[in-house]
């Protein structure tokens, strides 16, 4: 009876648009999808994936018995951290519909990490290799709608995720991007003037790393790729963000052709309870609005 409902009132907005057609350009936005709407419960399972022989542990949340093709997120999280950052993001939206996938970078710095690979070796263009190759191998799967494919990332994962929407921009519908690495780049430049001057370890935001980090970062433009992507794209920036000032974002989002910034009063870095909880509602909003 629902969807009968919902059908009959779209075909008369269809009507209606038609009669006016002749004086008035009409913007129709369909009703959204009635499975979209429910609230479902989260089965979750993982579903690993592999980059240079490497393992990259991961895990898929998906809405519990729905159907047919639906919307996929992909999630990344930040330097030094897990899979464990993006739960909030992933099961809002399998809860309302979506697939959603997190895992962990390979050598992504933390003793937590469930994937391989040594912290010397990684670099934010092998991050962006894992993302690939956890999308190759969600590729595989038959659930999602490929037309729907969205990308989520908090800082440096918010850098990697923009990196690969850059070099899939008709592939990937939208990006969430929460509290954006940007300045990486930056910060790498004021430490080293080239490759060469680049000690065999790193030290970059207290975190220790080899010097492949610094392979390609220096020459690095992030703001170069963004003209590249002209999907709809979020920010969600704290604005007590001492790690990556909002100015970044602030020039992400004039840089973006279809950018949103959201400056979150009050927030750090990473977000707190509350502001996790409320990054989440935006994104799922977000993802809601992109048709």
């Amino acid at each position: 009876m629902r969807r009968n409902l919902i059908r009959w009132i779209w075909g008369m907005a269809v009507l209606a648009a038609m009669s006016f057609s002749c004086t008035k350009p009409v913007v129709i936005v369909p009703p959204e999808a009635e499975d979209e709407q429910r609230i479902w419960e989260v089965e979750v399972r993982q579903l690993d994936s592999s980059c240079d022989g490497q393992k990259i542990f991961g895990q898929l949340h998906f809405p519990k018995g729905r159907k047919g093709k639906v919307p996929l997120l992909i999630c990344s999280h930040g330097l030094s951290g897990t899979y464990k950052e993006c739960l909030a993001y992933a099961d809002s939206a399998a809860t309302h519909g979506y697939a959603a996938y997190v895992f962990d970078f390979r050598g992504g710095g933390s003793k937590a990490s469930k994937s391989e690979g040594d912290v010397l070796n990684m670099s934010i263009f092998t991050e962006a290799d894992d993302l690939e190759a956890v999308w190759a191998t969600l590729k595989r799967e038959s659930f999602y709608d490929a037309s729907r494919v969205f990308l989520c990332g908090g800082s440096q994962g918010g850098l990697v995720s923009a990196l690969v929407g850059a070099r899939h921009p008709s592939e990937v519908r939208g990006m969430v991007l929460l509290f954006p690495a940007f300045n990486i780049p930056d910060y790498a430049r004021l430490l080293y003037k080239d490759y060469d001057s680049v000690p065999e370890k790193v030290n970059l935001f207290g975190f220790t790393f080899g010097k492949k980090y610094a392979d390609g970062l220096l020459e690095y433009d992030p703001y170069k790729d963004m003209r590249s992507y002209r999907n709809p794209v979020l920010i969600l920036h704290g604005t007590a963000d001492l790690l990556v000032p909002v100015s970044y974002s602030e020039k992400a989002a004039s840089t973006y052709p279809d950018a949103t910034l959201e400056k979150m009063k009050g927030q750090p870095h990473g977000f707190d309870r509350e502001g996790v909880a409320y990054a989440a509602g935006r994104a799922l909003e977000f993802l809601r609005g992109v048709k």
